[in-house]
This record gives C-alpha cells, sequence and structure tokens, in this order.
C-alpha cells in the first residue's frame, strides 16, 4: 500500500480510556508503574507529531473500580466515528478463571466474583458506534484475552471491525518495572515506538506494526515478545516519526549524441526519443514494397477483361485491377501499375507495359 492512500484513524473521531491500578483496597498488590504508564501515555497520544488525539478525548482512570472499567468503555465507545478507533488501555493485576481472563479492579478481593472479566469490555462497546477497537493489556495473562475478542470483516474489501488485542506477554506472568524505572517493559517499549518510530514501515504505523517494534525492542533488551490477536486493522495510527518522504530524482530524457552507435548499442530501443531517427512517410509504395512478404497470395490479381494489347503482343486482352472502382495508373493499385516496384507487381500483371496499361 502507498503512503498517499494509506487509510489511517481519525484523531478527531476517535477516544481512549487509559486505566491503571497501581494499588489495591483488600490485596497486598502494586503495580507503581501503572500510574506513570497512563500519564506517559496520555501524552503522547495528545503529541500532534504522534497521533494528536484531543485531550478532551483522553480519559486517563487511576485506580478504577470494576464499574468505572465498563462504564468508561461504554461512554466512550459512543463518541467514536466511522472512522475513529476505540483505544482501551489497563495496566495492573489479571488472573485466570478457568478459561477466561480477568482483571483485578481496585476493590478485588481474594473472593471469586470480584475480578472484571474481559468480556465486560466487549458487552460495554456493544452496539455502539465504534467499529474499531484496540485493547491494550499490560498485565498477567494478557495473551489470554484474544478468546474473548471478536472480529468480524464487513464490507466488500473485507476490512476488519471488532476488536485487536495488544498484549505484554502470551500467557503468564507480566515483567513489572525495576526499582529505578518509571513504566513497565512492555508499556516503555510502546513508548519508544511512538517517540521513534520504525525505519522500514509506511508514514503511519498500524497497531500491528507498533506491536512489532516493540517486539523487537522487548527482545534484544531480553524480554519475552508480546503477544497479538489473529485479527489485525490494516490502518494507520500513530505517525512514523523515523519515516522519511523518497528522494525525488529527474530522470534524464535520452538524446543521441552525434557520432553515437546505432541499433546494437546499449541504448538500442530508445529510437523513437530521437526525432532524427524517425522515418518520413513516403507515401504507400514504400510500404507495400516493406510488407511484400506478409501479403503472399492474397495480392489482388488482374482480371483479363475487353479489347487491348499486353506487352507479350496479346491483341485480345488487357490488363485491368481486380476492382474496377479505381482506374488503372492509381498510385494506390498494385496491379498493373508500372508506378510500383517490380517486387510488389502480382505475377499476372508482368505482362503489362505502360504503353498498354490505361
Amino acid at each position: 500500500m502507498t503512503t498517499a492512500h494509506q487509510p489511517r484513524f481519525d484523531p478527531t473521531k476517535s477516544r481512549a480510556v487509559l486505566l491503571g491500578v497501581s494499588r489495591y483496597d483488600h490485596l497486598a498488590l502494586t503495580v507503581p508503574a501503572a500510574r506513570d504508564n497512563i500519564e506517559a501515555l496520555a501524552t503522547a497520544f495528545a503529541d500532534p507529531a504522534v497521533w494528536g488525539l484531543p485531550r478532551r478525548r483522553i480519559n486517563v482512570v487511576h485506580d478504577p473500580s470494576a464499574d468505572d472499567l465498563a462504564g468508561y468503555v461504554e461512554d466512550a465507545a459512543q463518541l467514536v466515528g466511522e472512522d475513529g478507533v476505540l483505544v482501551v488501555y489497563y495496566a495492573g493485576h489479571a488472573v485466570r478463571v478457568g478459561r477466561s481472563m480477568r482483571l483485578l479492579p481496585r476493590e478485588a478481593t481474594d473472593n471469586p466474583g470480584t475480578e472484571f472479566p474481559v468480556e465486560g469490555f466487549v458487552a460495554a462497546a456493544q452496539g455502539a458506534g465504534a467499529r474499531h477497537r484496540l485493547l491494550i493489556l499490560d498485565c498477567c495473562h494478557a495473551g489470554n484475552a484474544s478468546a474473548a475478542l471478536p472480529a468480524e470483516p464487513f464490507r466488500v474489501d473485507e476490512e476488519l471491525s471488532g476488536w485487536q488485542l495488544l498484549a505484554a506477554v502470551r500467557s503468564g506472568p507480566a515483567l513489572d518495572a525495576g526499582p529505578e524505572e518509571l513504566h513497565t517493559p512492555f508499556t516503555r517499549a510502546l513508548l519508544d515506538v511512538l517517540a521513534h518510530g520504525r525505519t522500514d514501515a509506511a508514514q503511519w504505523l498500524t497497531p500491528a506494526d507498533v506491536l512489532r517494534e516493540a517486539g523487537d525492542l522487548l527482545a534484544g533488551a531480553g524480554y519475552p515478545r508480546p503477544a497479538r490477536s489473529p485479527a489485525e486493522f490494516d490502518r494507520g495510527w500513530v505517525r512514523n516519526v523515523a519515516w522519511r518522504p523518497p528522494e525525488k530524482r529527474p530522470v534524464p530524457f535520452p538524446r543521441r549524441s552525434p557520432g553515437a552507435p546505432g541499433e546494437h548499442s546499449d541504448r538500442a530501443g530508445f529510437e523513437s526519443a530521437w526525432p532524427m531517427r524517425q522515418v518520413p512517410f513516403e507515401g504507400r509504395v514504400p510500404e507495400l514494397a516493406r510488407g511484400r512478404p506478409a501479403w503472399g497470395s492474397r495480392v489482388p490479381s488482374c482480371r483479363s477483361s475487353g479489347p487491348g494489347t499486353r506487352a507479350s503482343g496479346t491483341s485480345s486482352t488487357r490488363c485491368w485491377p481486380a476492382s474496377p472502382s479505381r482506374p488503372i495508373g492509381s498510385p494506390t493499385w498494385p496491379c498493373c501499375d508500372w508506378t510500383f516496384p517490380t517486387a510488389v507487381r502480382p505475377s499476372r500483371c508482368s505482362g503489362c507495359s505502360p504503353g498498354n496499361s490505361t
């Protein structure tokens, strides 16, 4: 796809809900980097050099409850336009209950049923105007959320709608930030991609491009690669800071220099570029002479009709063209016309002479 025609998500029709749980009321769990994660992402999304998402379209929610997780997503989904995207980011803890992946809101306890299932995001955005929804999970077991996220094609071009997942890990625990680090490794990699881009990508990075570059950064630092859902949106999301427009170079018009070689030179095939090589039109006669091998037996023949004499001395016939609608002697008749070369003249007219053809 060319850069000029690359579709992208319109920031004026998009919304972002950034959820970070850094502490829990009833659990001895903390994720101090969650607060810094969502603040840094909000700044990056609002940067015109990255995405240019208006600040009023970004909801930054610290230590949300279960009602906040569903309520903010539901409200934001209603305000997303057709060409926009709903971005939902969550940083915190998560657990697996059977085959379901569940997030831990601020009020979660050790008792079952206090978690927030990922299906709650799907239900909250159901029926809203947001056709494209991007879920970014920086938590444990993040890759297991793909089973709960539907993605269906729509329109004749089979562009995907539904949910696309960007997950910190495929399964198991996610890595937390170190004592001297502000961000978790996954979110830090995302921020690096937003800030520096990808050199071999288009002007606008798709969510898959961002995740791929983030995975390369994590793998280079010794961390496991992130996970993604099978469904991927083929739309530009954020600006590729590393992209540069291709250099425009003038294409020289070939000119034949004086004394240049002919048809067998390395410039053969460009003869039309040199007016001096063009053969002027010399009439139909030379064209017919050059096309003689292709005529074969299809050359019109003379017919003997009427009184007259031939060069052989016969006085009973005279050469006429195959069609009497044109006068004998016309330069367009390939028969009994002595203005034509002998190679073109039909053999049955070989006895005609200028003095006998009228």
